[in-house]
């Protein structure tokens, strides 16, 4: 049978709570995440307005694209190479990983990326370290689950051994979600285009966005399994999309809340002034409040993943007919 049942597992607020709880008793979580916002913040600069203009000039546009091209020319001066250690869903959550904040209380440095062989291998190198820092970062949200159930179980030699492992498996992992994508989004392709070609657009962009909303879900638990379980990536998605799919509405609400306490709060913390040090209150605040609703996943997935596999392990030890 598989169909959820709620009562037998804590609901999603105990994972919120004892996912803030974790944060507040290993307050360290959260220097990772402070550290980049302010590298973002203070850092310098690495910026590619100038290369975009010089490569946009050299081309030939039509009418249908320039207003894309001019689009892409004004919000370049915005965007930060840096912000690229800050890898989309799974990377090291930070504030300031978008637009680069116009007033600051320092004086910060801007560096022009003149050449497109050295944007591309910035771009590479700082997505490998990121991988690294989501790997330390997400490694220790797990490592401190067990350290908490398992005291004497852990120790820094064996953490380091278990990043270093784990940066390798969420590689993987990112190669499984881009083929799985592509996977989702070919069937869709066809429908989308009929849509487009009847003038339903916007409806054919829903459809895709539909797909890619639906596949984000059903991986949602591939990193705690990574991170807290240590699967394998194949195992670790297999073991995702049936947690998923045997959760699926608990998995839903604690998705939504996470999504709904983030942009909220995102936006309330960047109506402050960057260009003053209170906005430091904003950047540890984040933090923690990020790091909590991690930890809140984490402990959603331990609490269901044992019971997931207890039929399989009852079934496995049946003798055979």
């Amino acid at each position: 049978m598989n169909s959820e049942n709620p009562g037998s597992t804590p609901g999603v607020m105990a994972a919120l709570t004892g996912g803030f709880e974790l944060a507040t008793s290993h307050i360290w979580l959260i220097v990772l995440p402070i550290a980049l916002d302010l590298l973002y913040w203070l850092g310098p600069r690495l910026q590619v307005d100038e290369l975009l203009t010089r490569t946009i000039a050299a081309l030939e546009a039509d009418v249908g694209q320039i207003a894309f091209v001019e689009q892409s020319v004004s919000m370049a001066p915005q965007v930060n190479l840096l912000s690229t250690l800050s890898l989309p869903l799974i990377g090291v959550p930070t504030l300031m990983g978008g637009p680069i904040p116009e007033l600051t209380p320092l004086t910060t440095s801007a560096v022009q990326i003149d050449s497109m062989s050295t944007w591309m291998i910035l771009y590479l190198a700082l997505s490998v370290v990121g991988l690294l820092l989501a790997s330390v970062y997400l490694g220790s949200v797990g490592w401190m689950l067990h350290a908490r159930e398992k005291p004497d179980s852990v120790g820094p030699l064996y953490f380091i051994r278990r990043v270093i492992r784990q940066a390798t498996r969420l590689f993987g992992a990112v190669l499984v979600f881009l083929l799985l994508l592509i996977t989702v989004c070919l069937p869709l392709m066809p429908i989308a285009i009929v849509l487009s070609l009847i003038g339903a657009g916007g409806l054919a962009l829903l459809v895709l966005l539909l797909g890619l909303v639906l596949l984000v879900i059903y991986m949602s638990m591939v990193v705690p399994s990574l991170m807290y379980a240590e699967l394998p990536v194949v195992e670790a998605v297999m073991h995702s999309l049936r947690l998923v799919h045997r959760y699926r509405l608990q998995t839903a609400l604690l998705l939504f809340t996470i999504l709904i306490v983030n942009m909220g709060l995102d936006s309330l913390w960047q109506m402050a002034d960057y260009g003053t040090w209170l906005t430091l209150a904003s950047v540890a605040a984040h933090a923690f409040v990020s790091t909590g609703l991690v930890a809140a996943l984490f402990l959603f997935y331990r609490d269901r993943a044992e019971l997931l596999e207890r039929p399989i392990q009852r079934a496995s030890a049946r003798p055979a007919d």
